[in-house]
């Protein structure tokens, strides 16, 4: 085999090959529910969206998850990739939530899974 094709196979094995934890893996899990802040009801049917902030990832308008609340106000985000995110939730007839309790930074590392979030 010659260097230039030995050399060729290297690079190409190199440069497919990714370490744990860099941007792009998809094996991430974030879950929670949406309740009213008054309340403390459970909020069916809020659109919960989890926003790419940080360096590496694909940009927000090519990659913004989305989960709506079931009955009891829980969402569920399969197969996120890592990096930084933020956490935020509306409903319609709801005043924006913009608090710090309703919008969340979150930094979500490859096979992470983040459970009991409440917002």
């Amino acid at each position: 085999m010659s260097l230039a094709v030995l050399t060729v196979i290297v690079a190409s094995l190199m440069a497919a090959q990714r370490l744990p934890g860099q941007p792009g893996d998809s094996d991430a899990r974030v879950a929670g529910q949406v309740v009213d802040a008054l309340s403390r009801a459970p909020l069916p049917g809020a659109t919960v969206v989890l926003t790419p902030i940080g360096p590496g990832l694909p940009p927000p308008v090519a990659y913004t998850p989305q989960a709506v609340t079931d009955a009891n106000g829980q969402f569920v985000f399969q197969r996120v990739f890592s990096g930084r995110y933020q956490l935020q939730a509306q409903k319609p007839g709801f005043a924006p939530l913009t608090g710090l309790f309703e919008q969340r930074t979150l930094d979500i590392a490859a096979g992470q899974s983040i459970t009991g979030l409440e917002l």
